[in-house]
């Protein structure tokens, strides 16, 4: 038995801000901000395969 298959998938993200707060829980008043690489907004993902059974 063959099997073919496709699947397409698309993302958006509406909030693109990529930061986070960070506190010490030992350390009061310690606190700071971590910026990370901000993504694209909208992101897609396609596969295609076979199956032999």
């Amino acid at each position: 038995m063959l099997t073919v298959f496709a699947r397409l998938a698309w993302a958006h993200d509406w909030n693109t801000a990529r930061e986070a707060t960070a506190t010490f829980q030992t350390l009061p008043g310690a606190t700071f901000v971590v910026y990370t690489a901000q993504p694209s907004a909208n992101a897609a993902l396609a596969s295609v395969g076979v199956e032999m059974k």
